[in-house]
């Protein structure tokens, strides 16, 4: 699950990862990796156990 990753690699990192990296590392481009980005902080903020 891609979003998984992105939200490992961008929040749950004990390091500042930036945004370019995470997508190149994931084979991704810029165009596939924002609606992937956004969609996973979606899925976060609606998940039963925040709201």
């Amino acid at each position: 699950m891609v979003e998984r990753q992105i939200i490992e690699e961008k929040y749950l990192s004990t390091s500042r990862v930036e945004d370019i990296n995470i997508y190149l590392d994931l084979g991704m481009t810029k165009d596939q990796y924002y609606p992937k980005k956004k969609d996973a902080i979606l899925q976060i903020a609606t998940a039963p156990s925040i709201i």
